[in-house]
């Protein structure tokens, strides 16, 4: 069934092209085709008349705008009815849907309030649902008889955690090398430089090694949950599982969240060590301080209140970076090319909460003392 397609000129003498009706083919749409040809100039596309559509009456109107782009023609939509929307907002050519907005008045500024602070409140109502669901199928859910799959949270724990143990080494490794070296840059002119020891334990155990942990898993793993999560809700993978009464919450979040939680604070306890060795090698073949004598004060500086900081911050950054990137994949919207604008998000927003958290635990212990 063919629309009925009429053309008109608007007030600005730009040609408007009208839709109304079912936009139901099988094939080859004449009427819209040479309704368009028989232009000149850009175009204005009121769709809103279209009660009716299906995949190849959207595939006759996208072979109508590629074609206006290969004659240079501009077009933009007068206004588009749901059922149209719903699946151009499938393909690439969404954006063009975004054009309709120079069309509208411009908004008062109560609108704009309204309509911001209702996007506000969508979002904040997604944060709770996922941060609610998630420690209920962590923290709750197994002591009622409903746990996870003990195999799925192997698995995230050997991926998050195992597979990111030699680049986590190598990286603490070396900022263990440099905080030795400018520690003694400075001590040495007061002849401290046997303080070095201190200042890379308490450093590493305290700030550095759950930080740069994180930090790594941020760009790691919160970026693979983002995609992984966030490719299973554009191809409706999630759906499927809601459908066969499967809860994605236990098999996908929760697992994430659990592995992540248990492989970084051991994943900063391995750092630790690494960076320490490392300042180790420093101090005694390059400051020649005595072996002995560094371990002892390394021994007498690092408490066991040091380490409980840093496994404390490292278990708050897992479940930072665990939930955003979990957030980010499960409510991503639109086709393949929004999967990569929320795994970039992921990253950057889990890596500035994870900055901000440490500073405000690390002032929350000083307060402590």
């Amino acid at each position: 069934m063919s629309p009925t397609v009429t053309t008109e000129t608007s007030a600005e003498g730009k040609v408007v092209v009208r839709l109304e009706g079912p936009l139901i083919l099988d094939g080859y749409s004449p009427d819209l085709n040479e309704a368009a040809r028989r232009t000149e100039g850009d175009l204005l596309l009121d769709l809103g008349g279209v009660t009716e559509v299906n995949t190849i009456g959207v595939a006759a109107l996208l072979e109508l705008l590629a074609e206006l782009k290969i004659q240079d023609r501009k077009f933009q939509f007068l206004s588009v009815s749901d059922p149209v929307r719903e699946l151009l907002e499938m393909v690439p050519q969404k954006a063009a849907l975004d054009q309709t907005r120079e069309l509208r008045p411009p908004q008062g500024l109560l609108e704009h309030i309204g309509e911001e602070t209702f996007t506000l409140l969508d979002h904040l109502t997604e944060v709770i649902n996922m941060v609610a669901n998630s420690l209920y199928w962590c923290f709750i859910a197994p002591f009622t008889g409903r746990g996870i799959k003990v195999n799925y949270f192997m698995q995230q724990v050997s991926r998050n955690g195992v597979d990111a143990i030699p680049i986590v080494s190598l990286i603490m490794f070396v900022v263990g090398l440099i905080m030795a070296l400018q520690a003694d840059y400075q001590l040495r002119r007061m002849g401290a430089s046997i303080y070095i020891a201190d200042l890379v334990g308490v450093g590493l155990t305290r700030e550095l090694g759950p930080l740069m942990a994180a930090v790594i898993l941020s760009g790691r793993s919160g970026a693979a949950m983002a995609a992984e999560i966030g490719t299973m809700r554009v191809t409706e993978e999630i759906d499927a599982l809601v459908t066969m009464g499967m809860n994605p919450f236990k098999f996908l979040i929760a697992p994430r969240v659990l592995g992540l939680l248990i492989a970084l604070p051991g994943l900063a306890l391995i750092g630790d060590a690494i960076g320490l060795f490392g300042g180790y090698l420093i101090g005694v073949f390059y400051v020649d301080l005595p072996s002995a004598t560094y371990i002892e004060e390394t021994r007498l500086a690092v408490s066991f209140a040091d380490i409980f900081t840093g496994l404390f911050k490292s278990a708050a950054f897992a479940m930072i970076i665990a939930l955003v990137g979990c957030y980010k994949g499960y409510y991503v919207k639109g086709g393949p090319e929004e999967i990569g604008k929320a795994t970039t998000s992921a990253v950057v927003l889990s890596l500035f909460l994870v900055i901000l958290a440490d500073g405000f635990f690390t002032y929350l212990f000083y307060l402590l003392g």
